[in-house]
């Protein structure tokens, strides 16, 4: 094993991600922009399909209609976000555009 004072032995841990993570993590960031394939179905019930998310919710899971109005019901200022094309556009008033 290297020392520590060898460059190789700081290298290890993003060697290793690099290896073992890269694809993985750029998978995940290509669907969190809306770019890669869409979640099967709902995070929360797993029944309706997903097709909205809140970009301030840390887990950024896509949610249907009616689990996100649930779950954001105490957190009306959080932004969301609904599919339209393979993307995530800005949705503009969600319980007024959801309720009806």
């Amino acid at each position: 094993m290297p020392s520590r004072s060898d460059a190789r032995w700081q290298d290890a841990p993003l060697l290793t991600w690099r290896d073992q993570y890269r694809e993985e993590y750029l998978r995940c960031c290509l669907i969190l922009e809306g770019r890669g394939r869409l979640w099967n179905g709902c995070a929360v019930c797993h029944i309706e399909p997903a097709l909205f998310r809140c970009r301030d919710c840390t887990a950024c899971t896509a949610m249907c209609r009616g689990c996100t109005l649930k779950v954001h019901a105490m957190n009306p200022l959080h932004i969301l976000e609904v599919s339209r094309a393979q993307s995530f556009v800005p949705f503009a008033n969600p319980y007024i555009e959801m309720e009806g």
